[in-house]
């Protein structure tokens, strides 16, 4: 999603192209931590997470449900 809103910003895509130098990659995390790309993913997967919990609902109730259930939640939560 970054690259939607700068698709030219240099350090990453040098990042991006392999092997870079270790200070564009801290470039390119800085530019990418400071924008707003990664609240951005973390809506989409939040709303992808829904959709997952409402076609689930459509299932019987199991433990297989549930574990579904709690890992599509647990990928939106997890800070790490």
């Amino acid at each position: 999603l970054f690259l939607e809103e700068d698709p030219d910003h240099p350090a990453v895509c040098q990042a991006l192209q392999g092997n870079p130098p270790e200070e564009v990659v801290r470039e390119a995390v800085r530019a990418v931590t400071g924008s707003v790309a990664i609240e951005r993913s973390l809506e989409v997967a939040r709303r992808h997470a829904e959709r997952a919990n409402e076609a689930l609902n459509g299932l019987p109730d199991s433990s297989y449900r549930t574990a579904l259930s709690d890992l599509a939640d647990f990928t939106v939560r997890r800070r790490f």
